[in-house]
Parts: structure tokens; C-alpha cells; sequence
């Protein structure tokens, strides 16, 4: 006798067998995109910092960039608005208190008032360094 199609019960396996793969799966696709969520926040905030220095330098004037953790936004010279980032990061300044607003300068002659960032989600963190003697941004 000659069957067409599947039986009930073998695709009641099959769809088990693809939840569980799923339950597996999902969460570590949820903590890379978050990995890339920090990734990207760090390097768009360095990123702002080294054109804040290019445009000091380029320009012979004074520019600032400044991170308003209460408001989960910075601003820069060099932006036309606000840059809000993404709930599940969080970006601060070391050393100061963590609400209130941050700023570092830089100066035409490439040197800044210098300074340490702290990118953060969910227990993983990236730094962001900017030397005060020669400007230069750089992520640890």
C-alpha cells in the first residue's frame, strides 16, 4: 500500500524537535545582538569624538562634545542634533557622578581636556579614552 503525506505524529516530532533547537537558539542570538548593540553605541560615541578633533584641528577653533546621561543623549560640534542611544546601553563619564552631564573639549592645536567614557549593557562594558596631551580617541 503506497502512503502520500506525513502522519500526525511525525509532524508533532518534527515540531518539537524544531521548538527545542529554537529554545536553544534564541537566546544566544539575543546576547549577540546585544554585543552588537554595545559594539555599535562605543564606536559611533568614538567615532563623534575623533570628528569633534579632526574639526578642532582642521578648523583652528574649539569644539565640544557632551554626554547628558539623564537624558541618554550627547551632542557635539560636529552634530546637527541630539544622538539619543538605545535603552539596553548605558554611557557615562568615570569618575563623575553618573547623571550629571559631561563635556570634553578640543583644541585647535589637536590636544583636549581629556577624558574616560564608560559603555555599558547588561554586564559587558567598553572604555573610551581620550588622551588630554594629543586628543587621540581610542577604545580599551
Amino acid at each position: 500500500m503506497r502512503r502520500n503525506g506525513f502522519s500526525l505524529l511525525e509532524m508533532l516530532v518534527v515540531v518539537l524537535i524544531m521548538a527545542g533547537v529554537a529554545a536553544v537558539a534564541v537566546p544566544r542570538f539575543a546576547s549577540a545582538f546585544d554585543l552588537l548593540t554595545l559594539r555599535s553605541s562605543t564606536q559611533d560615541v568614538a567615532a563623534t569624538l575623533r570628528r569633534c578633533r579632526e574639526l578642532a584641528v582642521n578648523r583652528s577653533r574649539v569644539t565640544e562634545f557632551t554626554l547628558d546621561p539623564g537624558y541618554q543623549t550627547y551632542r557635539a560640534t560636529v552634530l546637527s542634533q541630539d544622538v539619543d542611544w538605545p535603552d539596553a546601553v548605558t554611557i557615562f563619564a568615570a569618575g563623575v557622578d553618573p547623571n550629571a552631564p559631561w563635556t570634553v573639549r578640543f583644541y585647535p592645536d589637536g590636544s583636549a581636556s581629556g577624558g574616560h567614557l564608560v559603555v555599558q549593557s547588561r554586564g559587558r562594558q567598553y572604555e573610551i579614552l581620550v588622551d588630554w596631551l594629543t586628543g587621540r580617541v581610542r577604545i580599551a
